[in-house]
């Protein structure tokens, strides 16, 4: 759908090894668009795995999906890359309209919040931030990230689980996965930053 609107890619932060960007990146094949892939590889965040090998396998995975000249994965944090992919210029010197990020990255309550804060503003009017493993967030962290949507304006609505919360609901209950959160396609092509 976002690559029918316009954008020209997406933005997936946590790579891991690589299988939901390889089926995005098959998404963005089909468009003649791309996906960047952004995870840092740490020896902390990855716990017991050897980062280098993770990084590696991941892009052998990209490899093998068919899908090389589609993706990229940028070995950096996800809150360095976003203000600079902000300014950055791609395709022949105009703006890169990204038209999605996936979030699944480290999990923790905060980091999920930093990124939705961060890479929001990126994403082109009528694009999506989706937050995978949302059960992880807690009721404070939830009610933040809808405070900070709140003082957005009208410009973003959102969704759990396909379903619109109600207001005041518990909308991070532990059984909810994803939060899917959709940029008003009427605001002017630069967004808001």
């Amino acid at each position: 759908e976002v690559f029918s609107k316009g954008a020209d890619q997406i933005v997936e932060v946590g790579v891991w090894l690589g299988r939901s960007l390889t089926v995005l990146s098959a998404i963005a094949k089909a468009h003649n668009r791309w996906i960047t892939g952004i995870d840092p590889y740490e020896s902390d965040v990855v716990m017991l795995n050897d980062p280098k090998v993770l990084f590696q396998q991941a892009n052998r995975n990209i490899v093998a999906a068919g899908v090389a000249g589609f993706a990229d994965i940028l070995r950096e944090k996800s809150l360095d890359v976003a203000p600079t992919m902000a300014r950055s210029t791609y395709l022949s010197g105009k703006r890169s309209l990204v038209g999605l990020v996936f979030i699944d990255g480290d999990h923790s309550p905060y980091q999920a919040f930093y990124d939705l804060c961060v890479w929001a503003p990126i994403v082109m009017p009528g694009g999506y931030v989706v937050v995978h493993d949302a059960h992880n967030l807690s009721k404070e962290v939830a009610y933040d990230a809808a405070v900070w949507f709140s003082l957005q304006g009208s410009e973003w609505s959102w969704t759990q689980d396909g379903k619109n919360p109600a207001p005041n609901a518990d909308w991070a209950s532990r059984e909810k996965e994803l939060f899917v959160f959709k940029k008003d396609a009427s605001l002017p092509k630069e967004g808001v930053c």
